[in-house]
């Protein structure tokens, strides 16, 4: 979520009520060209470079939403400033994990298999990437972890490990899975490509939201 402006016409502080936000909510259309990508993936002293980003935008892109930038009045009107949604909520799987997890599955040559450590979105992101290749998805996911989330990833066709799995053992245990059966090991953030792949969702937001000045935080 994205908001611009100096905030000098502030309104008086007020409690806020966000009943009927989503009222008058309107898509920003923009334009829909990206710049061209790079060929991988580079790192310098202040972090991933923007032709990485690019480069993953370009293997998702065939497998993922260009989700839309929504504006709401009421809540423009509730915090004085002008706000700009990035819908995530509307991406593959329902969250922007499929964008990191295809990042990564589609570098992988000829994997036998996919396989994952999650509580949830990253394991439907995995899912998914792996119904995408027309490979296996071997997730790990605590056993008290949210059921609907289990269940999601099983309706993409992925078989969950969750019996007696805890958050503290469970990168224990997808090492041994991983020993066993010899599947790509998809990390949730620890990968280049995947750091990327979720990056798309900025650059998407870049091109979206039009020139600066304006910033942006998460939330969900």
């Amino acid at each position: 979520m994205n908001s611009s402006g100096d905030g000098t016409n502030r309104r008086k502080s007020r409690p806020m009520d966000y009943r009927g936000f989503h009222q008058g909510v309107e898509e920003v259309h923009t334009p829909t060209t990206l710049a061209p990508p790079g060929p991988g993936v580079h790192w310098h002293d202040g972090g991933m470079d923007l032709a990485s980003l690019h480069a993953a935008y370009r293997r998702i892109a065939p497998h993922t939403h260009r989700t839309p930038l929504l504006t709401s009045r009421l809540l423009d009107e509730l915090l004085g400033k002008r706000l700009l949604l990035k819908a995530e909520h509307l991406q593959k799987t329902g969250s922007f994990k499929a964008r990191g997890a295809l990042a990564k599955a589609l570098t992988v040559e000829s994997p036998k298999g996919l396989l994952a450590v999650s509580s949830g979105n990253h394991a439907q992101g995995v899912a998914y990437a792996a119904r995408v290749l027309g490979v296996r998805a071997l997730l790990v996911i605590p056993e008290e972890a949210s059921p609907l989330k289990k269940a999601a990833a099983r309706a993409y066709g992925a078989e969950v490990v969750d019996r007696g799995v805890t958050a503290e053992k469970r990168e224990e245990v997808a090492k041994a899975l991983k020993e066993e059966t010899g599947y790509a090991l998809i990390h949730p953030f620890d990968d280049p490509w995947v750091i990327a792949g979720q990056g798309t969702a900025g650059l998407e937001l870049m091109v979206q939201a039009g020139p600066w000045p304006w910033g942006s935080f998460p939330s969900g």
